[in-house]
């Protein structure tokens, strides 16, 4: 079953759209109709979708200057711009900021609508399992400290568009040289995987755990309202690396600053 979202204003045809899905799809598939990017932008942080269909023009904004918010908010799905009219600056631009597909509305059939998503779905794929060599840590999961530069400048340029916050915490253990040195690098690996998924139950999907390298951790957290929201994140995450870590037969306690 293909969960999908659809962000169309227009109900005629949004009503279209969800014909072609189900002539060539069948009842392979789950839809979500959004008419706004910002309502489009919320479903996505709540629901796990596997592919977004998405109109080139909506009354709330332009569509390719949300698409990378579509990426970091729903990375495991592919976008597929759909457009009324034909015009080869804005394919480029799309395929620039991230969507996979650029479809013509009235050159599009059911055949070719649904073939494009399989074919999408397909290719981002691959594509995700290549981000994930190049972006993320491969002992924890974490985004890398390039990731990390790379989230961080998106998220500054939003918060001066939309005069949002963001807070960055960092994170260092203590002491976690000598547990490599007296207990192995094994232990040392198994405590840093341990903390990485203690910093994932802490934040939310908007926000970024990161390793920078070594015991160094890094969180972005974006769309911050108060300092009680960055202070009560800070002492969940700081209560959780407080609980012992079981490694083989010894019971580690760590700490951070």
């Amino acid at each position: 079953m293909i969960s999908l979202l659809l962000v169309e204003d227009d109900p005629k045809e949004a009503l279209a759209i969800k014909n072609m899905l189900k002539n060539g799809l069948q009842n392979q598939f789950t839809l979500e109709h959004s008419p706004s990017l910002s309502n489009a932008l919320d479903l996505i942080q709540r629901n796990p979708f596997q592919a977004i269909i998405l109109d080139s023009h909506l009354p709330d904004g332009k569509s390719f200057e949300s698409i990378p918010q579509f990426v970091q908010y729903c990375p495991g799905a592919p976008i597929l711009i759909l457009s009324g009219v034909e015009e080869e600056d804005q394919a480029i631009q799309a395929v620039k900021s991230g969507a996979q597909d650029y479809l013509i509305k009235g050159q599009t059939s059911s055949s070719t609508l649904c073939r494009a998503i399989r074919y999408a779905m397909e290719r981002h794929q691959a594509t995700q399992r290549i981000t994930q060599l190049a972006h993320y840590d491969h002992l924890t999961g974490l985004a890398n400290r390039g990731l990390f530069y790379e989230r961080l400048n998106c998220a500054v340029a939003r918060c001066r568009r939309n005069d949002t916050a963001i807070a960055l915490m960092f994170l260092d253990l203590d002491h976690f040289k000598d547990i490599n040195d007296t207990l192995g690098h094994e232990c040392g690996d198994s405590l840093l995987k341990t903390v990485a998924a203690r910093i994932k139950k802490c934040i939310r999907e908007i926000d970024t755990g990161v390793r920078l390298g070594g015991d160094e951790f890094a969180v972005l957290l974006e769309q911050i309202t108060s300092l009680e929201d960055v202070a009560s994140v800070a002492e969940r995450m700081l209560h959780l690396l407080a609980q012992p870590v079981r490694v083989k037969q010894h019971q580690l306690h760590v700490t951070g600053s």
